[in-house]
């Protein structure tokens, strides 16, 4: 699984989840594929995440953040 891509802490951006070793919230990630933005798009826009970081905050999103 790859969740553990995804960072929480309460500490850092205000708990908001974000993806590991960047400042990218999973939520903003999540906001650009549901306006129809390709995940290869979605990483040229913020290239400090990888495709398997969309995929990862895809997956957090579909597991209702566990």
């Amino acid at each position: 699984m790859a969740l553990e891509q995804i960072s929480h802490d309460p500490g850092v951006a205000h708990g908001v989840p974000f993806v590991t070793g960047t400042n990218v919230p999973v939520a903003v990630v999540n906001a650009l594929l549901s306006q129809g933005l390709s995940p290869a798009e979605i990483v040229t826009r913020h290239p400090s995440i990888t495709l398997d970081d969309v995929d990862a905050c895809a997956e957090y999103s579909r597991n209702g953040g566990r």
